[in-house]
């Protein structure tokens, strides 16, 4: 029967393995979990909490296929230990024979995805929280290998009335495949959205096919990290790059659900093969893979420079702020920094639009600093988008503005026009905004900018 664990007779004995919580022994075909005799109270908790789960799918509601289930534990006496199938390995161990095979791939993880979406309808729902090639076993060979959910060890339960074993701000998960609202511990963020964020991952790291190698955080998007580019003649690849894309979405609420995720891999499975209406469906996904992958990398580099220019401006007004004490129609100046969110962001990185980032008035004047997207404004000459434009304008038509953009090199410069009278570029150095401000307090102390 499909996800049964027979348990085989005597095998060939193996090593042990140790892992940060224990050590796993292999014998007569199952594998016993023993936790560390020093493991701190955290670590404990974890054990017995990963027991109670694994116990309560063996007794309560139908069996999970997939899940690797509990033979037998004991808790009441150190060392604390439980066991299970002895299965053949982890998923690191074999993720080469995936390379490349987008089918061979979603064959294989989708029954780890079926268990998973089980788990989170169960009441209380089960979350994992920690999917990654190493707790993710194999057994059989070839067209026969099974993949299998193991180690609950971070896993969560969604019960009000447990008891949380993550101290606050805690990480949890590995950091290669962790979900970026898991790397404080904040237990009001889990959901199943995490869990879709480590498979996205996953995906990547099958097909891909080579150990130990996955793309960095959410920062998918760069070239050396397509997969298009890495298989050019595979065009089910395009089409898998924009799952991978939805899964790995910084924000939660934006990742399908696992619904909506197996229905978009069972469709990779049930391709018609008619050539005209392949070609076109793939060029077109092709197509939409690269755009979408331009807009995440688009709004990457834009919130990263405005980011730049926010802590600018903050240190501006830190410094400023002891001068200006006692001319309180001045310290307007110093205004504050509007709190921007995704959506200025994307309409700047992905329409026509700005993100206004800084703006007030003083005198007359009207003082800003605006983050431009490359179909808002011509990039500042040698640059390119996004930029940050900060400026002051003045009722007698001589502007004081300073640009800061990535350079055609990497690096950050800043252009600084007071006028037409000063034209300057150089390697930004983080205080293009009190350069500004200095020079709109002394044009005002000479009073040249006041009609």
């Amino acid at each position: 029967m499909e996800g049964e664990l027979a348990l085989p007779g005597k095998k060939k004995k193996r090593p042990p393995a140790t892992g940060g919580n224990g050590t796993v022994t292999f014998e007569d075909g199952c594998a016993r979990k023993e936790l560390r005799l020093d493991a701190g109270r955290e670590r404990v908790k974890r054990f017995r909490a990963e027991v109670e789960i694994l116990n309560t799918l063996k007794e309560n509601g139908p069996r999970i296929d997939r899940v690797v289930p509990i033979l037998d534990y004991q808790l009441s006496d150190k060392p604390y230990w439980y066991t299970m199938p002895a299965l053949d390995g982890h998923l690191e161990c074999v993720v080469h024979e995936y390379r490349g095979d987008v089918r061979k791939t979603v064959r294989a993880l989708l029954p780890v995805i079926y268990a998973l979406e089980k788990l989170s309808e169960r009441d209380p729902a089960i979350f994992h929280r920690d999917i990654k090639p190493g707790n993710i076993l194999h057994a059989g060979n070839g067209d026969q290998r099974e993949l299998w959910v193991s180690d609950f060890g971070c896993a969560f339960l969604a019960d009000p009335e447990a008891h949380r074993h993550t101290l606050d701000f805690r990480a949890v998960g590995a950091v290669d495949y962790r979900a970026p609202e898991y790397a404080h511990g904040r237990v009001e963020t889990v959901t199943a959205s995490g869990d879709v964020f480590s498979i996205g991952k996953l995906l990547w790291h099958m097909v891909n096919g080579v150990p130990c190698e996955v793309f960095p955080y959410t920062l998918w998007h760069p070239p050396e990290y397509d997969l298009s580019r890495r298989f050019p003649d595979n065009p089910l690849v395009d089409r898998l790059n924009l799952i991978i894309w939805r899964c790995v979405e910084y924000e939660p609420s934006k990742r399908p659900s696992y619904s909506g995720l197996i229905e978009q891999l069972e469709s990779l499975l049930t391709t018609r093969e008619d050539p005209e209406e392949v070609s076109l469906r793939d060029k077109l996904a092709r197509q939409e893979s690269r755009i979408q992958l331009g807009a995440v990398e688009a709004r990457a580099h834009a919130r990263v420079v405005r980011n730049i220019a926010l802590a600018d401006l903050k240190n501006a007004q830190a410094q400023l702020q002891p001068e200006l004490q006692g001319l309180d129609p001045w310290k307007a100046l110093l205004g504050k920094p509007t709190e921007t969110t995704d959506h200025g962001l994307r309409q700047a990185t992905d329409g026509p639009g700005t993100d206004t980032i800084f703006a007030t008035s003083i005198r007359g004047l009207k003082v800003y600093a605006i983050l431009y997207g490359p179909r808002a404004k011509k990039a500042p000459e040698g640059g390119q988008f996004p930029f940050v434009e900060m400026a002051v304008l003045r009722r007698d038509g001589r502007n004081l503005r300073i640009e800061i953009w990535e350079g055609n090199d990497g690096n950050l410069l800043q252009q600084k026009s007071f006028g037409t009278d000063e034209r300057q570029t150089k390697p930004y150095e983080g205080n293009a905004a009190l350069t500004l401000f200095r020079a709109v307090l002394q044009a005002a102390a000479n009073g040249e900018i006041l009609t």
